[in-house]
């Protein structure tokens, strides 16, 4: 699960911080807010990180935490990428400047694009981080096999091991008994 985290990195936002401190501070509108996606890969590196807790503490239940992990990841991938409204944006820039309409337009389509090209990175990111825990599980699936397949093997060594062990101990027994019956005979 630290492998699904290490993929998640911070995504640049100095420059769409900028556009957005300055004509988008007074919204409410949190996907407008520049710790947003952040906040967003944050939640990812949690999610990944309470997850790994989950397998620890429950490693029956790995397929559905995984699972769960996943659509996790999905849905906030998509919702990242639905999060640019530019009708939202426009309003706000409206609201909270005083440029003329064209300069509006220009400063609503250069936050739209800073938001896409954000959004679009911090997308590809948890798409990554999916990629990776999905590797991860499968690899993680075939080394508990594998494990499962060597302790098999181990346990009918182990088995055959005792079996001729408890051979050599009759036969130590009798041959023993078989000793002690001549010797008694021959001292008799």
């Amino acid at each position: 699960f630290s492998s699904v985290t290490d993929n998640v990195s911070n995504v640049d936002t100095k420059e769409l911080e900028g556009n957005v401190d300055e004509i988008l501070k007074d919204t409410d509108i949190p996907e407008l807010q520049p710790n947003y996606l952040q906040g967003q890969l944050d939640a990812v590196k949690d999610d990944a990180t309470a997850a790994g807790k989950d397998v620890l503490t429950k490693p029956e239940d790995f397929d559905k935490i995984v699972s769960d992990l996943g659509d996790k990841l999905t849905a906030r991938s998509e919702k990242i990428q639905n999060s640019v409204d530019e009708d939202k944006i426009a309003e706000a820039v409206a609201q909270n400047t005083d440029l003329s309409q064209a300069e509006a337009d220009k400063a609503t389509k250069n936050i739209v694009d800073g938001l896409n090209q954000a959004t679009s990175e911090t997308s590809k990111q948890i798409e990554n981080a999916k990629q990776t825990l999905d590797e991860t599980s499968a690899d993680l699936k075939k080394t508990v096999e594998d494990v499962r397949v060597q302790t098999e093997q181990a346990t009918q060594t182990a088995s055959k091991v005792s079996i001729w062990g408890c051979v050599a101990l009759i036969l130590t027994m009798i041959v023993t008994s078989i000793a002690g019956i001549t010797g008694s005979r021959v001292a008799s």
